[in-house]
């Protein structure tokens, strides 16, 4: 693969056999979030800038298994707790997510127009921050217009346990609930999020997710009657557990 300062000055040659195999081995893009450890559990997470935002690259195989994986963190500069600023910056109001979609705008490829497109598939890894705020999914999958499966690996919170904004590895009812929100509300030009997705795989039981939501009204959330008029696909809730 050829790399230059200048997108434009890029021209894919025919023998050239690496970049088709970096196109193909950027379908699946893996994110890992760890909030700032200094945010309390009664404090808005998108407020502070986080510790690390771990993203995995990988292909899928004819056989729709994962291929070679490729993986990068990026972590702030502050190693010891006592050396993180106390309060928040008013100024960055949502840091958390501005620096999440600033790193998942490096990806797959910072140099080629549309390189978004070739992503199929999108995984919030098992340990992971998820938002429970729909701009939060706004930030993180708005330019993933050909996403087709999303898939959230983290268990499901124990029902004797209450939700807070900080919690790391766990999906609750507020996650998926901001996430509907988010993929039914239109961005410019009236478009809307990921209009090809068509199933979110979880890892959790979805029943007990959404055990205070009717089956059939959270298919009415996830696939509101304008998102389908505008042509996006019907979104399907999945799960190993079900």
């Amino acid at each position: 693969m050829i790399h230059c300062s200048n997108p434009a000055d890029h021209a894919e040659s025919a023998s050239d056999q690496a970049e088709p195999l970096w196109r193909r081995s950027t379908a699946v893009i893996g994110l890992d979030v760890r909030v700032n450890p200094t945010t309390g559990p009664f404090e808005p997470a998108a407020a502070r800038f986080p510790a690390s935002v771990g993203v995995a690259l990988a292909g899928l195989e004819l056989d729709e298994k994962l291929a070679a994986r490729r993986s990068l963190t990026f972590r702030d500069n502050q190693v010891a707790l006592q050396n993180r600023p106390p309060g928040f910056n008013t100024q960055y109001p949502k840091a958390l997510y501005d620096t999440i979609q600033y790193v998942l705008g490096l990806l797959p490829d910072a140099w080629a127009s549309a390189s978004e497109r070739r992503v199929q598939e999108f995984v919030f890894a098992k340990d992971t921050w998820l938002p429970d705020r729909s701009l939060g999914y706004q930030h993180i999958l708005g330019r993933f217009t050909a996403l087709k499966a999303l898939h959230f690996d983290s268990p499901l919170l124990r029902g004797s346990v209450q939700f807070k904004q900080n919690m790391e590895g766990c999906i609750a009812f507020e996650h998926l609930h901001a996430l509907a929100l988010a993929l039914n509300a239109p961005g410019t030009g009236g478009v809307y999020p990921c209009p090809a997705l068509e199933v979110i795989h979880l890892r959790a039981p979805v029943d007990r997710l959404l055990s205070s939501v009717p089956r059939e009204n959270w298919d009415d959330m996830l696939n509101s009657p304008d998102r389908l008029a505008f042509g996006a696909q019907r979104i399907r809730l999945a799960s190993c557990r079900d």
